[in-house]
């Protein structure tokens, strides 16, 4: 809005100036000829009067303007939705070791989940091992916590990664953390990647990454 205002306020201004200017110019000239020795003194007058009302209206436009020019400017153009945005489904969540670039399930043959990331910058993400059923006690219970990932939060994005702030999750200790994690989109799948880090549940390993993949879903 503010734009249209000081464009509008611009031209007028311009349209104004050009007529008084080409009025000035006119009464000069005559002056200069001096048609009538009686008239000059007087053409002088009306052509200083022209100048004076010239620069009184330069300076009103100038004043318009000013509260224009101080309104902050938007960004040159809108960036358009990451292409993160969407659903996607789970399709294999593997270990990769550094020491010999082997990979290995590291939820199963047939993990299941999703991560979703909506327009408004959230993400959501649940991941459960293969094979999970009903538990039938405590112990069972906190098996089922230690085979699944869980959390979500606002995130940003840039071309080869995204970081998510932990504003809630399955294990409170990621709760205030940031998720940082390179991706790479392939066609219909998102290939997602960690940093290096201690397996938990398989310290014998040594340093791996984890390599998740998953598959737009459509509907």
């Amino acid at each position: 809005m503010a734009g249209v205002v000081g464009v509008t306020l611009t031209a007028s201004c311009a349209a104004r100036l050009l007529h008084i200017n080409a009025l000035a110019r006119r009464l000069i000239i005559s002056c200069q000829r001096g048609r009538t020795g009686r008239l000059s003194g007087a053409m002088r007058n009306i052509t200083e009067a022209a100048m004076n009302t010239r620069a009184a209206f330069l300076g009103a436009c100038l004043f318009a303007l000013a509260p224009v020019a101080l309104i902050p400017a938007g960004p040159a153009l809108a960036q358009g939705p990451s292409p993160l945005v969407g659903t996607w489904q789970l399709v294999s969540f593997e270990a990769e070791s550094q020491a010999t670039g082997a990979r290995e399930p590291a939820r199963g043959a047939h993990p299941g989940g999703y991560i979703a990331f909506t327009p408004e910058g959230r993400m959501l993400v649940l991941i459960t091992n293969e094979g999970r059923t009903a538990p039938a006690n405590d112990q069972d219970r906190a098996a089922l916590f230690l085979s699944m990932v869980a959390y979500a939060g606002p995130y940003t994005t840039d071309a080869s990664s995204w970081t998510t702030r932990v504003d809630v999750a399955a294990n409170p200790a990621l709760v205030g953390t940031e998720q940082r994690r390179s991706f790479r989109l392939d066609g219909n799948l998102l290939q997602e990647s960690t940093d290096v880090m201690q397996w938990a549940a398989h310290p014998e390993r040594g340093p791996v990454r984890f390599l998740i993949t998953y598959r737009r879903v459509d509907r």
